[in-house]
């Protein structure tokens, strides 16, 4: 029975009994149910509506809640397994869709795609709407994608600005409304929006033939009907087999299941990916490395995967290969018992023939005696002998191939192979040093991990935009109040004037008040129409235009191009629409490894013993000297050459003869106390790492992911320890005193994360121990040290005093393993690294390496140097000078991270410098609290520096009122260290004064763990360097060193911010110049809204006639050259102080042009229009309207022009050119259109102005019209010359002073060679005077940090406002948390391996 038929019967069973129970409730027992009145049936239908609210208000809060637990699950970017297909015989289906890319933004045709234009993102009041915000479905429609000229002729009234001007066209278009014609703002806005689509139209073009080029122009190899076969990169499908041959580009993501190399080893560049060059190590799996082009057609199977992702560096998947095929195998000797020494010499008996199947343990051969003796090892039975390559009698050797196996896989053994980041290929990347690799397509398209990581860098506005934005709405106000002013004029004039007037016959017999409204209502809309250009149509397509320009030169500049150590790096703006914001900014975050230093590491020191060898003298050493009054001698020999490419120097270690040989004096002298222990360190430091070993021209060349490390394996090699060979389970390494080379299996590789900041090998030594080898961190070395591990006290103050030295340390430890208990780790190790789920697999991995990873014993320590780039020093002198707050984030030690803070005078021994040494909340709260109100009142007597830690900033940054005590302490300093910080910290201190600040950030980084910090600034900077192009390519300008900071916000900065608030003041100021002309007519046309312009000649005003002279101010006036720029870096304070953009500035443009307009329209009025009173140039004669216009429009056209020269600080012929075109295309254009009727007599709608000015044009043939013309010209600028001469004698400051003080002739002579030196240090000296008289006399304005309202209302809770007195806050003597000091007695290492290199162990083994 249905369930259908279940519920009729029980609802039939229901309606019989109904009246059943109605007779039986008229005779029950006892009291009657009580009627309920009407009253109560409300309030219980009125209690039931509410609770069905609650219920519905529940369930949209659940969906919410839903929501935002899907938001935050995409935002955490978990792994989930989601993606299973088949592939091999007969599975090329495109489940997953093709390779297909496409990474532009518009579409040639109409289609519904996923990424179209959503209801929610262009109608967002849908948002506010319940019902329709909680529909889950309308959010995931496919919506409407149009093509390329609906799409982005809608996108351009995502500004507001442009849906006000389709307003005044649409309103244009009523009959008898508009009195400037029907089509004169959509011409100009027409020609505006073309020209912005063209250009991101043409952008999308690079973009579209970009794509064409990959999809259709690259081909790949895939399998497919029992061949291999080319096809284009877009038609390949998850499921294919493809082969790649060396430098030939990956098309997709692919699982790597076979290469040339032995034991499917493969080199894999990265390069389009992180920017590193150095190649990638990549294994196969061991069951999948003997496909091939024999046996590739005979396999197939299943691939369990993690849905598409953006980690890079992780992959989670397992392989089920099913089937009937044959692969093949070598067993090379000694293949032996792992009980058993490793053996080699004479086969004495072979145990097997061809054509025998063996299994597991199987002997196949002894060699010496039967102890020893060649084994099956491998992970599957039924391993068939194909040939026999040695006979009995024959010496073999380590490596020596004895027997080549072939394996039938059958349907019965399948296994699920374990796939992880070391098989995962990813597109984008190339294939190297290697012939040829096969691979499984897993992701294709726009799921590879490629496409998925790649996203538009977020368009960043401006403070000066932001700005604009708000003077826009001010004018739309002004011009509101403007038009109903008028309007309400119309109406006193009809009421008062409309009856008298005989030829205005419809008022003749009456004159109602709706009328009189009317009129008003009508007269409001055709002043909006004839003022509607005080709001500028040009000003973003000006703006945009000239920061394009500005871009480019800043790409161009040579100052800012980096050409040495093989490097070919120039400026990159990524993000021109922010140039503006480089000449304001007022704190600068930076990373300090390769951003304030080469990240170029040189082994320097080691320590053994308790002891440390090497010599020579750090940066930070001769800093800290210097800072202390002390000097202090070289201790390397005389000559010695200290750009050479190992720097390492100590005779007895290591001596160079006089051939060029080296000596390797630990080894030979048996007198030297520490011989084996130095002998043990350099083995480690040649086994303990990731490092591949490449060979060319016959040397061994390494490469590596972390500068650190490669700098050990070569000290190691230069030293007498060569690492020579690695392969996934050995590494072999020479040692040059004897010759000798020994071959070490590795077992195993525990990975470095950021976390554990710690990696170790296990290995297997050629005497058959077991042997954990470990580098890292001293503060997590030392806590798994042994209790009876020797000279760690002493180790520890080697420590202390290498890092004083500015030396990046690291501990060396090791330890022998158990072989049972190895067995059980490594069984646990193996199960680990099965699971698929990546963060159950790291936690679990977490807690099996901490087994392992204990009862050390100390080896020995490096110190290894990391210079600074040449010209920081000078760069953070010269930026502080600029009144630029400095705050250095780094992951190094406080003591390293300080001592290079002072060699490169971001901090020095004149500075107050507050170091905080408590972490618990109220010890850290008072320590805080006491220094702010200690230094409050002497911020600008003194100057104060801050360094805290990331232990310390953690507890900060979790506590609300201990964030906003460090973030005003903090703003009273003029540099903050922040030490042993990790990625998102550095993200956190940056937000931390950008949100509760109105300041400009810039931050500046190299590595991917810098990127946080990067986007999360106002200002990103990115330094392309041997960290890869990871912050490069999420930054906004990008470059190869620091020091071009200073060229980039001294220089370009500072022009294009002044340069872009002249453009938008300007172009407001042209604007209002020409249409209050027109409100100054309205006052003698009796309100009627006639225009006293053409129609055409006010289109054209903005497009043509005044674009050139702004736009040759905005890309070429330098207001000081770059010479006295760098000279009085002062003059940068400027930008943070708005002084060229400001509201108070825009009103003064304002009220200008405002008098610029009076003076435009009076002049010619009182000197054409009324020539009889006042004698006028016209006398006998009044000139019509359009001849009145012709003169106002070009005294406008003359006064704004230069009024743009007045503004210019210095000229160019592109500066004069632009405004001698401008001019000329004028009466160019008038004469033209006022010929035009000559030319084409028919009428033509568009241009029937042309038949009112058939004769008026010709007046500006006449000496008369020029003399009034030049008149107004020069009564209109007469006062911007006054002013801008007697502001200079009236408020004096350096920036009139440099302008107007000349060095030129004291440089000239400097470079006179006929000079002698004495004269020289004169000039010089002269030269020193004058620079430092001007900034004495005229001091800069100290910027005063400026908070947010809620910053300030926070502050205000935490007692921190200026207005509390120091006195009245008690000052208490905060005591050192001892507890913590104890815990931190010895500092960490701040390791430099990136973290998105991840995974060592998925990466190389």
């Amino acid at each position: 029975m249905t369930e259908g038929e279940n519920e009729e019967i029980e609802m039939h069973e229901l309606e019989e009994e109904e009246p059943l129970q109605k007779e039986m409730s008229s005779s029950q027992i006892g009291p009657l149910e009580t009627p309920r009145s009407p009253e109560e049936e409300e309030e219980e239908e009125e209690e039931k509506e509410e609770e069905e609210e609650e219920e519905e208000e529940k369930q949209n809060k659940k969906v919410k809640e839903k929501k935002e637990e899907k938001e935050e699950e995409e935002d955490d970017e978990d792994i989930e397994i989601g993606r299973e297909f088949e592939f091999g015989k007969n599975a090329r289906k495109a489940k997953f869709g093709n390779n297909y890319i496409s990474t532009t933004r518009y579409t040639l045709l109409f289609k519904f795609h996923k990424n179209g234009l959503n209801l929610f993102e262009w109608i967002p009041i849908l948002k506010r709407i319940p019902k329709i915000r909680n529909m889950q479905k309308l959010s995931d429609l496919p919506w409407l994608q149009f093509p390329f000229i609906v799409q982005a002729f809608l996108e351009q009234f995502l500004r507001v600005a442009n849906i006000y001007f389709l307003i005044i066209i649409l309103l244009q278009l009523i009959p008898g409304l508009s009195p400037t014609g029907r089509f004169s703002t959509l011409f100009p806005f027409s020609i505006v929006t073309i020209f912005t689509m063209l250009k991101e139209g043409f952008e999308d073009m690079k973009r579209y033939f970009s794509d064409l080029a990959i999809n259709k122009g690259s081909k790949a190899t895939i399998w497919n009907n029992g061949k291999w076969e080319k096809v284009q990169w877009r038609k390949i499908v998850v499921g294919d087999i493809v082969k790649c041959e060396n430098r030939e580009r990956f098309p997709c993501d692919l699982i790597a299941l076979s290469s040339s190399q032995e034991n499917g080893l493969l080199y894999v560049e990265t390069s389009s990916l992180d920017g590193e060059t150095n190649l990638k190590l990549k294994t196969c799996h061991e069951a999948t490395t003997c496909i091939n082009d024999e046996n590739v057609g005979e396999i197939s199977g299943n691939i369990e995967c993690e849905a598409p992702n953006k980690s890079l560096y992780t992959f989670s998947g397992n392989v089920l290969i099913h089937g009937e095929y044959w692969w093949t195998n070598n067993i090379v000797a000694p293949r032996v018992n792992l009980k058993n020494p490793l053996a080699s010499g004479k086969i004495e008996k072979i145990c097997v023939k061809v054509g025998d199947i063996v299994n597991e343990g199987d002997v196949l051969a002894i060699i010496k005696s039967e102890d020893f003796k060649v084994e099956v090892k491998s992970l599957y039975d039924n391993v068939n002998i194909h040939e026999i390559v040695v006979t009995e009698g024959d010496e073999v050797k380590e490596r020596d191939n004895l027997f080549i196996m072939k394996r039938r896989m059958k349907e019965y053994e399948e296994k699920k192979l374990n796939m992880s980041d070391s098989q995962q290929i990813l597109r984008g990347s190339s294939l190297r040093n290697t012939k040829w690799m096969i691979g499984i397509a897993i992701f294709t398209g726009h799921d590879t991990k490629l496409m998925m990581n790649q996203k538009q860098t977020p368009k960043k506005q401006s403070k000066v935009e932001r700005m604009t934005n708000k003077l826009i709405y001010i004018i739309f106000v002004l011009l509101i109040l403007l038009s109903l002013m008028c309007a309400i004029g119309t109406m006193i004039t009809v009421s008062l004037q409309a009856p008298k007037l005989w030829y205005i016959k419809e008022f003749q017999d009456a004159l109602y008040w709706y009328d009189i409204l009317y009129q008003g209502f009508a007269g409001f809309w055709t002043f909006l129409i004839l003022f509607n250009n005080l709001v500028p149509i040009s000003l973003y397509v000006s703006v945009e235009m000239a920061k394009f320009v500005q871009g480019y030169f800043m790409s161009r500049d040579i100052s800012m191009y980096y050409g040495k150590d093989g490097e070919d790096i120039a400026c990159t703006v990524r993000s021109s629409s922010i140039n503006e914001e480089l000449g304001t900014v007022e704190y600068i975050f930076s990373d300090k490894t390769g951003t304030l230093t080469c990240n170029k590491m040189d082994f320097l020191k080691f320590g053994v013993n308790g002891n440390v060898y090497g010599t020579g003298i750090t940066e930070i050493e001769r800093s800290n000297a210097k800072r202390k009054g002390l000097t202090i001698e070289n201790d390397r020999p005389e000559g010695f050459d200290e750009d050479q490419d190992f720097r390492f120097y100590d005779g007895e270690i290591m001596t160079t003869n006089e051939d060029g040989s080296k000596s390797y004096n630990y080894f030979e002298n048996a007198n030297l106390e520490d011989s084996e222990k130095i002998t043990e360190f350099f083995k480690l430091l040649a086994l303990c790492h990731t490092v591949i070993p490449e060979k060319v021209d016959g040397k061994v060349k390494y490469t590596s992911s972390s500068p650190d490390e490669e700098a050990l394996v070569k000290a190691a090699r230069e030293l007498g320890l060569e690492f020579i060979n690695r392969t996934t389970s050995s590494m072999t390494i020479k040692i040059h005193g004897s010759g000798k080379e020994e071959t070490y299996t590795l077992l195993n590789i525990l990975e470095f994360t950021s976390t554990r900041k710690r990696m170790s090998v296990i290995v297997r030594t050629p005497e058959g121990k077991l042997k954990l080898l470990i580098k890292g961190a001293d503060n997590v070395i030392y806590e798994r040290l042994a209790a009876d591990s020797q000279h760690s006290e002493k180790t520890l103050k080697n420590l202390e005093e290498l890092a004083e030295a500015g030396l990046r340390t690291l501990v060396c430890a090791e330890t022998d393993i158990d072989e049972e208990f190895y067995v059980g780790w490594n069984k646990k190790f193996q199960e680990a690294l099965e699971i698929t789920d990546v963060k159950i697999k790291e936690k679990k991995l977490e807690v099996i390496n901490a087994e392992i990873e204990k009862d050390l014993y100390l080896v020995g320590i490096t110190a290894i140097e990391d210079k600074l780039q040449s010209g920081v020093p000078n760069t953070i002198a010269e930026l502080k000078k600029g009144q630029i707050k400095i705050w250095v984030l780094t992951g190094d030690k406080q003591e390293t991270a300080k001592n290079i803070g002072f060699a490169c005078d971001l901090l020095n021994t004149d500075m107050e410098l507050i170091e905080l040494s408590n972490t618990d909340p109220k010890l850290l709260s008072n320590e805080l609290e006491n220094a702010f109100f200690k230094y409050k009142d002497q911020a600008e007597d003194i100057e104060l520096g801050l360094v805290v830690d990331g232990k310390k900033l953690l507890v900060i940054l979790e506590d609300e009122k201990l964030k906003y005590i460090f973030l005003k302490l903090g703003t009273l300093c003029s540099a903050v260290v922040c030490c042993r910080v990790s990625p998102s910290q550095k993200a956190d201190v940056v937000l931390l004064v950008k949100k509760n600040m109105e300041t400009i950030t810039l931050a500046i980084g190299d590595g991917a763990n810098d990127v946080a910090m990067i986007q999360s600034a106002h200002v990103g900077i990115g330094i392309a360097g041997k960290e890869g192009l990871q912050a490069a390519n999420s930054s906004d300008y990008s470059f190869g060193q620091f020091r071009f900071l200073k060229p980039l916000l001294l220089i370009h900065g500072r022009y294009n911010y002044r340069r872009v608030s002249k453009i938008i003041l300007y172009s407001f100021y042209k604007n209002i110049v020409l249409y209050i002309t027109q409100m100054w007519f309205v006052f003698f046309n009796a309100f009627t809204g006639t225009s006293v312009h053409d129609k055409w000649t006010v289109s054209a005003y903005n497009v043509f006639f005044t674009f050139l002279p702004i736009m040759a101010l905005g890309i070429w006036d330098r207001d000081i050259s770059r010479e006295k720029v760098y000279m009085f870096p002062q003059l940068y304070a400027r930008g943070q102080q708005n002084v060229y953009f400001n509201f108070w500035n825009f009103l003064g443009w304002v009220l200008n042009a405002v008098w610029h307009s009076a003076v435009c329209f009076f002049i010619p009025m009182l000197c054409l229009y009324f020539p009889n009173i006042y004698g006028g140039l016209y006398a006998g004669s009044n000139p019509d309207m359009y001849s009145l216009g012709l003169a106002i429009y070009t005294s406008v056209l003359l006064t704004v022009t230069l009024k743009a020269h007045l503004e210019m600080s210095s000229y160019s012929f592109w500066q004069i050119a632009s405004s001698l075109i401008s001019l000329a295309l004028w009466w160019l254009f008038i004469f033209a259109y006022g010929s035009f009727y000559y030319i084409y007599p028919n009428y033509v709608f568009l241009f029937e102005e042309t038949y009112n000015i058939l004769e008026q044009w010709k007046n500006m043939l006449t000496l008369r019209f020029y003399a009034t013309v030049l008149l107004t010209t020069m009564i209109a600028c007469i006062r911007d010359i006054i002013h801008k001469a007697g502001i200079r004698f009236i408020i004096p400051n350096l920036y009139y002073a440099v302008q107007d003080t000349q060095f030129y002739a004291i440089q000239k002579k400097l470079q006179d060679p006929t000079l002698d030196l004495h004269e020289k240090d004169i000039l010089k000296s002269r030269f020193k005077r004058m620079k430092e008289k001007l900034i004495n006399d005229y001091p800069m304005k100290q910027t005063k940090p400026k908070f947010t309202s809620y910053a300030k209302k926070m502050m205000k809770k935490a007692g921190i406002t200026n207005t509390t007195s120091s006195s009245s806050h008690r000052i208490e003597e905060t005591p050192s948390d001892n507890k913590n000091n104890e815990e931190k007695h010895h500092r960490g290492f701040a390791f430099s391996q990136t973290e998105n290199q991840k995974s060592i162990l998925d990466m190389y083994y």
